[in-house]
């Protein structure tokens, strides 16, 4: 993968995955793949926007929130916890 190209989404997780192996750094990970600092980290980040949003989603479905209309979405009902996403990053990307 060099500097300039396309990625698709399999090939940002393979390199987000492989820089939170255990013994790696994402600097090395960075210098195999050619790529910079910041092309990473917003990768991770959307990563993380994503996840939220899908875990937002499965809570408001589970608790029959079906969207702003939804009277318990409007009492904020249907948000989710931020602690919870935290804490699943962590143990998932550590």
């Amino acid at each position: 993968m060099a500097k300039g190209r396309q990625y698709t989404a399999d090939e940002k997780l393979k390199v987000l995955e492989e820089a939170r192996q255990p013994g790696t750094t994402v600097a090395e990970v960075l210098r195999r793949y050619g790529l910079e600092a910041t092309t990473f980290y917003r990768w991770e980040r959307q990563v993380k926007e994503a996840v939220r949003e899908a875990f937002s989603a499965g809570a408001a479905a589970r608790r029959g929130c079906e969207g702003p209309q939804d009277r318990a979405a409007e009492a904020g009902a249907c948000t989710q916890e931020p602690g919870d996403l935290r804490r699943w990053w962590r143990r998932t990307w550590r």
